[in-house]
């Protein structure tokens, strides 16, 4: 129970407003709040950008400037 109202905490809920949700309305609640600060599905990685980012790292591994 300590993690629903730490999340609450989060959102902006008090313990005894958790205690009044039922667990559908918080999860709705989470979801929201999730989504609206950049959680959920990230966007996929193309194969050209993947190639990009790994050479990237190669070079800055390597110590070239």
């Amino acid at each position: 129970m300590a993690t629903i109202y730490g999340f609450g905490a989060v959102i902006g809920f008090t313990p005894q407003q958790v205690d009044q949700m039922t667990l559908w309305e918080f999860d709705a609640c989470a979801e929201g709040y999730t989504t609206a600060h950049g959680g959920g599905k990230k966007a996929e990685v193309s194969d050209a950008d993947y190639e990009k980012l790994t050479a990237l790292g190669d070079l800055w591994n390597s110590g070239v400037n």
